[in-house]
């Protein structure tokens, strides 16, 4: 289904809700308009809904567009063997070896991955996720207990995961939740996700209280929250 929006062009699906309102959104790595209904179906009260958030969905359109051209550039640029690491710009280099293993060379801008002679071109993306993740993994372990360490926070346990739709969590155990894909950004806005969960070991929200907790710790936190939302595209952009 394509809803015709001024001269824009928007492809449409519909879902049925169990709620009693009609309501929509765009998301994350699509340029759709989700449209869900109690009935599941297209009625012209649903038209008129439609109409009369116009100026949200063509807003909306537009950034969701802007966000999936970014990530077909970054994907070009990754095929060529570019990836961002922590604020850098890294060359990709494949070597063979008789094992699989990843070394980063921070004087050459380099990220070496060893791989094995039976391995196929075909799985180098696949070895690379591994190898980036195996970064992301020890960096961002060593900067939580740093981190940890310098704001006075007992944590449980530090956890690298694919998080779909966040850069962190925390749960009541203590434990951190941190998205890989961090390794992509600036080491200070990493610092200010692991900053941002250790401060829920405190208050498990985003109470005033919370935030002057933030605050104390990472002074430009708003700063920081602005860089996350510019660059929320990349959760997941080379999701596996």
């Amino acid at each position: 289904m394509i809803l015709e929006l001024g001269t824009e062009k928007i492809p449409c699906k519909i879902e049925k809700t169990r709620g009693r309102r009609t309501n929509i959104s765009f998301r994350n790595d699509q340029s759709v308009l989700i449209i869900r209904t109690p009935g599941g179906k297209f009625t012209p009260q649903v038209q008129e809904f439609l109409y009369k958030n116009e100026a949200w969905i063509l807003k909306n359109f537009k950034k969701q567009k802007g966000k999936l051209s970014q990530r077909d550039e970054f994907l070009k640029k990754l095929d060529r063997g570019i990836v961002p690491y922590l604020g850098e710009t890294y060359g990709i280099e494949f070597l063979l070896d008789s094992k699989r293993w990843v070394q980063r060379e921070e004087e050459e801008k380099k990220i070496y991955i060893y791989m094995l002679k039976k391995d196929s071109p075909e799985m180098r993306m696949s070895l690379l996720y591994g190898a980036l993740r195996s970064l992301a993994k020890s960096h961002l372990e060593r900067r939580t207990i740093e981190l940890a360490k310098a704001t006075d926070s007992k944590i449980n346990q530090i956890r690298t995961k694919d998080l779909k739709s966040k850069w962190g969590s925390c749960s009541s155990k203590r434990n951190i939740n941190l998205n890989w894909h961090l390794i992509l950004l600036p080491p200070p806005i990493v610092d200010y996700v692991i900053i941002h969960e250790l401060m829920h070991l405190r208050e498990m929200n985003h109470s005033a209280s919370f935030w002057n907790w933030v605050a104390h710790y990472y002074p430009k936190y708003k700063m920081a929250e602005k860089s996350l939302k510019q660059n929320q595209w990349m959760i997941g952009v080379m999701e596996q």
